[in-house]
């Protein structure tokens, strides 16, 4: 074999090689193909590595999982069928969430506790249970006893807070003031200090004391009246009369 032979059989492979080359790199393919051994191919052929649920497509040169029309998902791992778009799409007691018909109350469950949630045209609405009172979305409470107390202070100034159980009075017999000292471990209410305990004398008039921790009670005689308020209060015009005896 001369040089022309050999060089022709050169020239030749050369250009049966090129001519079957498709490309170098992605670049010189179309848009949906990839560049795999000189030749431009489909990727989702080569690297699909999508689930059942979802489609590959093939987009600036690379393998893309996508969810098929009606359904969503995270294709990369599974794509569901959309049950819904819309509230409108579910049942009346139904909300659309995330592509499905949910109950509203059981998947946001949004209510405080002491209160229960209805759906009512796709929303969700808290009410407070009989008897509790609030913003049934935070906190609901049963209604306090106006009446019932923890401390004096929360009283009218004329009233104390008195426990239901026995009570212990301490009499102050210097300031004629009753001082008050009660067991804490009972319930207790608001209640008329000098109504309840009665603490002065006949003709005496009792007063509330706005002391702390605890109200306490004064006897005085009211005017015309003298005497010990803690036992009796008695007229001018009685000790004038004994006075001439």
């Amino acid at each position: 074999m001369n040089f022309t032979e050999c060089y022709l059989i050169f020239i030749t492979a050369i250009w049966i090689f090129f001519s079957t080359v498709d490309c170098e790199e992605d670049s010189t393919c179309p848009d949906s193909e990839v560049c795999r051994h000189h030749v431009c191919m489909d990727p989702c052929k080569e690297d699909n590595t999508c689930p059942p649920s979802a489609v590959c497509v093939s987009t600036n040169h690379q393998a893309q999982c996508e969810c098929p029309p009606g359904t969503t998902g995270n294709p990369k791992h599974s794509c569901q069928i959309v049950e819904c778009v819309n509230n409108n799409d579910c049942r009346n007691f139904e909300a659309c969430v995330n592509g499905e018909c949910k109950d509203p109350c059981t998947y946001y469950n949004p209510c405080a506790k002491d209160a229960s949630c209805r759906v009512v045209d796709h929303m969700y609405k808290c009410y407070c249970l009989p008897g509790f009172t609030g913003d049934p979305r935070f906190s609901c409470e049963e209604p306090k006893d106006p009446s019932s107390c923890v401390v004096d202070q929360d009283c009218i100034p004329t009233h104390g807070c008195i426990l239901d159980s026995l009570i212990t009075r301490y009499h102050n017999k210097v300031s004629a003031v009753y001082i008050r000292q009660e067991d804490t471990d009972s319930s207790a209410s608001c209640r008329d200090l000098c109504r309840e305990h009665k603490p002065c004398g006949p003709n005496a008039v009792c007063s509330v004391i706005d002391s702390t921790p605890l109200r306490s009670m004064s006897c005085a005689c009211p005017p015309g009246y003298h005497g010990d308020a803690k036992i009796e209060c008695r007229s001018s015009e009685y000790f004038a009369f004994y006075s001439l005896l």
